[in-house]
């Protein structure tokens, strides 16, 4: 691949690979540079330098003696990292929903180049679970060690497996936030479900009766009873109430983690897109119980 007199550190490339450099071209031409893990030299002129301050802007996990990426022949990079990754609420003794802000992309979920197929959540370091939908924001996290420390990452999930960079946070002492929920304890064997979103049915209905509705916040714990009707609407239960919810604003909590404690009922805001469809890791039958709002009954993005 090139003339310098150590064969032996360059690194192979590919037309089209996106690679991070470190300092500036040496007095060969060459870059010091890391491809997949693998830190060598590549000759300059045969890469060039694509969108480097926007890039920068959106990819800050990078270290900090990362100078800047180049990429083979123009070919677009990987999509950018989603920001701002935050444990919205602690659920349970063993489960938390994320939030997180969506990556720079247009309509058409194109990122950097790159189309956005959805995203990768990472706990302590171990791959956890993928979220099929690139404008889902949340994520509810199950069986996850909440008495110590717990760093979660999440990464957007571009076509071909080609992923970003990772988005890191860490919380230490959540288990301090829960208590007691007898209401959930004395429900049996029915499951428990969280809240992802807010929901209005007087304001955001499809249904003629909005009556028959449960009103619920993001974050609020529910019991479902019965999941038999075709609408995508699920019989629950909350406060003593019982009712109708959309099924994809709820998510389906490990029974095993609401044993002992359970979440309290906060109230935060949320924005949500028309006909937004959350993809449950739980449940098989998440591609076929989704609601759909018009626009007209849609909630509003705050």
């Amino acid at each position: 691949m090139g003339t310098t007199d150590r064969p032996d550190l360059q690194l192979s490339l590919k037309k089209g690979e996106v690679i991070t450099v470190l300092g500036e071209v040496d007095i060969e031409g060459y870059f010091t540079a890391v491809i997949n893990g693998r830190r060598g030299l590549v000759p300059s002129n045969f890469v060039e330098e694509y969108s480097h301050s926007s890039h920068a802007a959106h990819n800050h996990t990078r270290e900090e003696h990362f100078q800047g990426t180049v990429q083979v022949d123009g070919i677009s990079g990987p999509p950018y990292a989603p920001r701002d990754l935050k444990v919205k609420r602690v659920v349970t003794r063993n489960a938390v929903l994320l939030s997180w802000l969506l990556p720079s992309m247009d309509d058409h979920y194109i990122s950097n180049g790159c189309k956005v197929i959805g995203y990768r959540l990472w706990v302590n370091g171990q791959r956890k679970q993928d979220v099929t939908n690139p404008s889902c924001n949340k994520a509810l996290i199950d069986d996850v060690d909440l008495a110590g420390r717990v760093e979660f990452s999440i990464q957007t999930i571009g076509e071909s497996d080609v992923c970003s960079e990772k988005c890191h946070f860490a919380i230490t002492g959540a288990l301090s936030t829960l208590e007691t929920n007898e209401t959930l304890e004395m429900e049996g064997d029915h499951d428990v479900f969280v809240a992802l979103y807010d929901y209005d049915p007087v304001k955001s209905s499809p249904n003629p009766n909005p009556a028959l509705e449960l009103l619920f916040r993001e974050g609020d714990m529910m019991i479902v009873y019965d999941k038999s009707r075709s609408d995508g609407f699920y019989s629950a239960k909350m406060n003593g109430k019982k009712g109708l919810v959309p099924s994809n604003f709820i998510e389906r909590v490990n029974r095993r983690s609401t044993h002992k404690t359970s979440a309290t009922s906060s109230r935060h805001s949320s924005s949500i897109r028309s006909s937004r469809h959350v993809t449950s890791h739980h449940d098989s039958d998440s591609n076929s119980r989704k609601v759909q709002f018009d626009s007209k009954s849609s909630i509003k993005k705050k």
